[in-house]
């Protein structure tokens, strides 16, 4: 994980959690920015799946109004980016409460980050399946 730090009048930009330990960065101060870089992979995520959800939407819902499907099929988008908000939302919590100074933040963040992906993940599979006329 490459970070950047700003600590005292310094700024060292896309640094390993070793190298910074070694240039003498507080684990505090690493640990911070290694929350702050989880929130934002966390974020990208859920960006991508509401993207990926908004691109669907429009011409589905087209096609879905005259086959009087509208109503499942609107239903599983709206879950589907609840849930994408939920699971967001849940790993920035996550994230948030893991100590700055923790010995193993990197694997915390690695493990909470890989939780929450491979949940929206498997959620948004099953609406998609579901709005394809799954079950």
């Amino acid at each position: 994980m490459e970070l950047t730090v700003e600590w005292g009048k310094k700024t060292l930009i896309n640094m390993e959690v070793e190298e910074l330990l070694a240039a003498g960065v507080p684990v505090a101060v690493i640990g911070a920015a290694a929350k702050a870089y989880a929130a934002a992979q966390v974020a990208q995520m859920a960006d991508g799946y509401r993207a990926h959800i908004a691109t669907q939407a429009p011409g589905k819902i087209a096609e879905w109004l005259f086959k009087e499907q509208i109503a499942t099929k609107a239903n599983a988008f709206r879950e589907i980016a609840l849930l994408v908000g939920v699971i967001e939302a849940e790993a920035k919590e996550a994230i948030a409460a893991i100590p700055d100074d923790a010995d193993d933040i990197e694997t915390q963040i690695h493990n909470t980050l890989a939780a929450a992906k491979a949940q929206a993940e498997t959620a948004f599979n099953e609406a998609i399946t579901l709005i394809n006329g799954g079950s």
